[in-house]
Formats: structure tokens, sequence, C-alpha cells
């Protein structure tokens, strides 16, 4: 089960791919019998390890789906997630893999799930990705709790990459199934918290 090929298939963002593979290659070095018996829940378990570590949604349908047939995927429709042999074996994988690299996954949960998501979808790379992660864990606190994370972060990659990358609001609309005037409304939302400071956080 090649790493790479089912983050394709899932069209999971580069940057999660590298960390799966720099998950294997850690676990790898450190036993190198590791992976010899049942690859395909451990490597299954890496994408999800590193999945988790980025706050990529990752549907588990799909996964075990690739799991299942690999490399042909079975239809994720006929895929159960109870009581499923396929996610007890990737689930216990990807426990064995905690231990192993010694994560504290507690560290990963000040940012929510949609950054790496959003910023794959918009054709943002790790760079772009870890600058709007960074602003928006710096900024979170200040954000009215009444509305979710989500608009503020398309709201921040459109103030930053609107016109650098070429990202217009009617792109985020479409690829990202939210509302422009949602965007819109946190886009002035972040620009007034920047007024009140006295600084625009783009120069």
């Amino acid at each position: 089960m090649e790493i790479g090929r089912i983050c394709s298939a899932l069209q999971i963002p580069f940057v999660v791919k590298c960390e799966a593979l720099n998950i294997r290659k850690q676990v790898g070095k450190e036993d190198e019998t590791y992976f010899n018996r049942n690859n395909q829940y451990k490597c299954a378990a890496c994408i999800k390890l590193a999945c988790r570590i980025h706050d990529f949604p990752l549907s588990e349908k799909e996964l075990i789906s690739l799991t299942i047939g690999y490399p042909e995927p079975v239809d994720s429709m006929d895929v159960k997630i109870k009581g499923s042999e396929f996610k007890r074996n990737i689930d216990r994988e990807f426990l064995n893999l905690l231990r192993k690299t010694k994560l504290n996954l507690q560290r990963f949960k000040k940012s929510p799930n949609y950054i790496s998501y959003a910023c794959g979808k918009l054709g943002l790379g790790p760079e772009e990705e870890m600058k709007i992660r960074e602003v928006y864990q710096r900024d979170m606190k200040y954000y009215k709790k009444e509305y979710g994370p989500n608009g503020y972060i398309l709201a921040l990659i459109h103030i930053f990459y609107g016109e650098e990358r070429g990202i217009r609001l009617i792109d985020i609309v479409n690829k990202m199934g939210v509302s422009g005037t949602t965007v819109s409304a946190r886009i002035r939302n972040i620009k007034d918290l920047w007024k009140r400071r006295g600084k625009d956080e783009r120069t």
C-alpha cells in the first residue's frame, strides 16, 4: 500500500502527504520490521495520523474503501464504519503509531481542521498554510464566538492571497460551498480588528 497513491486518491494536500511519509520513515528507522506485516493498515494509520496532526478532515469510509480493495477502491457507499474489522485494525495501528512517535495530539487542537483542507482545495502550499495558521491562532481569541471558524479562515485566505495568488471571492464560494456574504462579513470583521490595533497585518 503506497502512501503517496492513497493520498492522491483521497485528494490529501501535499503537506499532509509529506507528514505521513515522514511518520513512516521515522517509525521504520526505529523498528525496521514494523511495516513487514499488515502493511496496508499501518500505512493507512500513517495517513490518519498525518491528517490528525494537520487537522485535515479525513473520510474514514474512503480510507477504508481504499484499504479493503487496494489498489482499486471499493464503493464507499458499501463500506460500513460500525463494526468494521478494517476500521478496528487501522485504529489499532493508529494507537501503536502514537506510542511509537510519542506524539501528543493535544498540541494540535488549537487550529481547526478546516485550515489544511481549505488551503489544499484553493491551491495554497505549506508556507501559505503556515501563515494562515499562525495568524488564525494569534487572533482567534478576538473572533466572535457565535460565528464558526470556517468563515474566518476563508476570509484570511482571501485577504492574504486574493490578489497575490488570484484567489477570487467567487472561487472560494464555488470551491468551498460557502456563502459569499458570510466570507465578506468575516473579511470586514478581521479588517476592523486590525484597524483597532492600528496595523494591517499584510504589511
